[in-house]
């Protein structure tokens, strides 16, 4: 799971206040595997049950840094190195050169905004009042105190990733059973699953804005530039528990809210640049995860039966629901303020009044982390429960690979699919061409790892129409990634996975039946004036969305239905008809029925914006989404 948070100057101290004092040598080189990775993060004296033992004694380990630029912003920091708090202050709390001090700071980049909080927008709306104020007004000013001018300077972005429940409980309860190795090991994976994700996005979502965009001339367009970036900075901090104290293996990477550009410039990133990556890179962390397990415990990962998520076989799912109460704690929460909603409005909210909703619940809920937290959390939780502790490490080891056959053993490349050999002399990826404008050239290549890949890839694109009127680059990459199933389809090392899905995503996208629906360029753009991704300067970085000519003749044909004059209603065998006849045109089940009962009270017209998907309220046209 990923998820991505702006947030402001100065608060940095959950990031520090998260960790122990462990100073060894973190995990950064994407080439080794888990055993490796293992020993290098405990540093060269000690083992991983030693460095895992101290862990728990002590607290979480030290955050360090992490990216490619560095360098080409003038920090003296290595990707590697151990992240000082007082310079992870300087840099992510106050955007100024660690070097420097706060009364003569050296900012990186443009001097951070400063903008009004809400208190003191309210003390300044009640200074504007004349005469005395009544209760009833100072509601009104603290209404409009808290809903105006809520602007905030970003100083970098969390990208939280946790691990899968049962990866957590399967941590705790090899912690709990004493196979410290194993346990630290799944550390390991983890943090390695992490950092093939950030480099992965690295690569992607790096870009800056350039001149004045303060002028929108077409759609969502301006007149400035989107450049590249030169690299980005990280801060990496693993932490071991929720806030209820209970197993939660994740990560928060900061990203600084700086980049550099081709001349030097240091800039703000353009944060609206990461929303088509999103699913991709979260499926490169999940996957590399999965991979990294399964080769140093031999644990099979399944999808579960809700079909949401895949998680360890042998981990008893009543464990994962007790370490998820802060989860449910959340959901309650949630529940309330939609009951709230539906009292007030007469209507369920849509799906960003959830979005809002799950936000405030997640904020209105959240406790301080205690000392109690930490791996010596974890190692309470799962003493408490040692019986079944020991039962899943049994039940995960019975449901699990012959480790003999992992790809790690001797002879055979660190960090290759568990069943790699059994794929050997396939063919997995290529370079893929792109044309001018960025649309890659379709075709290249036939077969990945013994999968057709044609198939594979029109069963994706049908997956995420399903789910989307419109669709990013990322939300296939996810599709695609599903459909190829776990690890072991691919073949490949675990660092290489992401890359060969990139191809695969962008030879799907140049694929007969995808059309990209985003607003084009108004005219030819010459080479002078395209990024190396292809697009042009004058265009966000990742801003294309795509859907399929199906999907478009399906609206086609229910705006011409919308335009016919009907009855108040239809029903019987008429309406049984006009199913059919949507479900030819490529709706899917979910959509088939919220039309077919649009239709049958009356309300043709509701069609193009109505509810679609099960739980989901989204605009069924893709050039309405995509337009704007």
């Amino acid at each position: 799971m990923l998820r991505i948070t702006a947030i402001s100057a100065g608060a940095v101290e959950y990031l520090i206040r998260g960790c122990g004092c462990q100073h060894d040598p973190p995990n950064v080189d994407l080439e080794r595997g888990a055993a490796l990775a293992a020993e290098r993060a405990a540093g060269r004296e000690k083992g991983a049950a030693a460095y895992f033992a101290a862990a728990v004694e002590k607290g979480d380990p030290a955050g360090y840094w992490f990216g490619t630029g560095m360098a080409a912003m003038g920090l003296k920091f290595e990707s590697g190195e151990i992240a000082n708090p007082d310079d992870v202050r300087a840099v992510f709390g106050q955007l100024r050169r660690p070097e420097s001090t706060e009364k003569d700071p050296e900012f990186l980049g443009r001097r951070p905004p400063t903008y009004k909080t809400e208190a003191q927008r309210f003390e300044a709306l009640k200074a504007q009042e004349k005469g005395p104020i009544s209760k009833e007004r100072l509601q009104e000013l603290e209404q409009q105190a808290a809903s105006t001018d809520t602007r905030k300077g970003v100083a970098y972005y969390d990208f939280t990733f946790s691990a899968p429940k049962s990866v957590s409980v399967y941590w705790a309860a090899l912690l709990a059973a004493g196979a410290t190795e194993q346990a630290a090991a799944v550390a390991a994976a983890h943090d390695k699953a992490v950092e093939i994700a950030i480099a992965y996005a690295d690569e992607h979502i790096v870009s800056t804005r350039t001149g004045w965009h303060g002028a929108r001339v077409s759609g969502n367009e301006s007149v400035g530039r989107f450049e590249a970036g030169r690299g980005s900075v990280w801060t990496l901090w693993r932490h071991s528990t929720s806030r209820a104290n209970e197993p939660q293996l994740h990560t928060h990477g900061g990203m600084l809210n700086r980049t550099t550009t081709a001349d030097g410039e240091v800039r703000a990133l353009d944060g609206a640049a990461f929303r088509a990556y999103k699913e991709a890179i979260a499926a490169a962390y999940v996957r590399a995860l999965e991979q990294g397990v399964s080769e140093a415990t031999g644990a099979r990962f399944a999808l579960r039966a809700d079909g949401l998520a895949r998680e360890i076989v042998g981990v008893d799912p009543g464990l994962c629901a007790e370490a998820s109460t802060r989860r449910g704690q959340v959901q309650e929460r949630v529940a309330e303020l939609v009951a709230a909603y539906v009292e007030r409005n007469g209507r369920e909210p849509g799906g960003l009044g959830r979005k809002a909703m799950a936000d405030m619940a997640t904020l209105d809920t959240r406790a301080a982390k205690t000392s109690e937290s930490g791996p010596v959390a974890v190692a309470a939780w799962g003493a408490a429960r040692l019986d079944r502790m020991l039962e899943v490490v049994d039940e995960v080891a019975a449901a699990g690979y012959d480790r003999s056959g992992v790809a790690t053993t001797a002879g055979q490349v660190p960090g290759h699919a568990v069943i790699a050999a059994a794929l050997e002399g396939q063919q997995v990826g290529a370079d893929v061409t792109v044309e001018a404008g960025g649309r890659p050239v379709a075709g290249q290549q036939e077969v990945v790892a013994g999968v057709d890949r044609a198939k594979v890839m029109a069963a994706a694109i049908a997956d995420v129409q399903s789910q989307y009127a419109v669709w990013t680059h990322g939300n296939l990459a996810a599709a695609l990634d599903a459909r190829l199933g776990d690890a072991h389809q691919l073949a490949v090392g675990v660092a290489e996975r992401p890359a060969v899905l990139e191809q695969l995503t962008k030879e799907a996208l140049a694929a007969a039946g995808v059309v990209r629906v985003s607003a084009p360029d108004p005219v030819a753009v010459p080479d002078e004036l395209r990024r190396a991704d292809g697009g042009s300067v004058f265009r966000r970085a990742n801003h294309e969305r795509y859907a399929t000519t199906a999907h478009l003749a399906m609206e086609d044909g229910l705006v011409g239905l919308a335009r016919s004059p009907v009855a108040a209603s239809i029903g019987g065998p008429e309406l049984a008809v006009l199913e059919v006849e949507l479900a030819a045109a490529g709706l899917s089940p979910d959509q088939v029925a919220a039309v077919a009962g649009i239709v049958a009270s009356g309300r043709v017209g509701d069609v193009l914006v109505g509810p679609a998907g099960a739980g989901k309220s989204h605009p069924v046209s893709a050039r309405a989404t995509a337009w704007g």
